[in-house]
């Protein structure tokens, strides 16, 4: 019998690839538009920053105060794709320009 080796998310949350590559398409989307207007150096990383911090922030208070499973459930599929769609950011920029 052939084991296949597949990544841990694809057994728990098979939806979670789709949802990621919808946000990812999104995020790009906006990413790109909003960084042809601003500069990359002074104006947009504080943005970035502060955007990462307030979804952080609204995460935390969100598992705060969840109300039962199916919040549990929602809460943990959306962190899995914001920190998916993130890795994507910190990628671009912090990367090589």
């Amino acid at each position: 019998m052939k084991k296949s080796v597949r990544p841990a998310a694809w057994k728990i949350c098979p939806g979670c690839t789709l949802a990621t590559l919808i946000g990812m398409l999104i995020a790009n989307a906006l990413f790109s538009r909003h960084r042809h207007h601003v500069c990359r150096g002074r104006k947009f990383l504080p943005l970035a920053y502060r955007f990462a911090i307030a979804n952080l922030f609204h995460l935390f208070r969100s598992h705060a105060l969840r109300a039962g499973e199916l919040a549990t459930w929602l809460l943990a599929r959306s962190f899995f794709v914001w920190v998916s769609v993130f890795n994507l950011f910190a990628t671009t920029l912090f990367g090589p320009s």
